[in-house]
C-alpha cells in the first residue's frame, strides 16, 4: 500500500468485512500468511485479534519471487 494511504483504518475495515463474510459462510477461523519482512501487516493482524502461531521458512518457492518466508496468524471467529 502506498504510504499516503496507510494508517487511515483501511486495513482494519477490510479485515472487519472479511470477518463478517466469513461468519456468514459459517467459517470457524481465519488463517493468514504474512511475509516475515512485512512488519506493518504483522502489527495490523495482531491488533485485530489474530494470534501468531509459527514461521514457515522457505516453505514456498516461486520463479517470480524466489524462496518465501511467512509468519502464520490465526483468528478464531466467535
Amino acid at each position: 500500500m502506498h504510504p499516503q494511504h496507510r494508517r487511515h483504518g483501511i486495513g482494519r475495515a477490510l479485515l472487519a468485512e472479511l470477518e463478517t463474510q466469513a461468519r456468514q459462510l459459517g467459517l470457524a477461523r481465519l488463517k493468514v500468511l504474512v511475509d516475515t519482512r512485512n512488519t506493518a501487516s504483522q502489527t495490523l493482524f495482531t491488533a485485530c485479534g489474530f494470534v501468531y502461531r509459527a514461521t514457515l521458512y522457505g516453505a514456498f518457492r516461486s520463479e517470480e519471487f524466489g524462496e518465501i518466508d511467512d509468519c502464520v496468524f490465526y483468528k478464531v471467529l466467535s
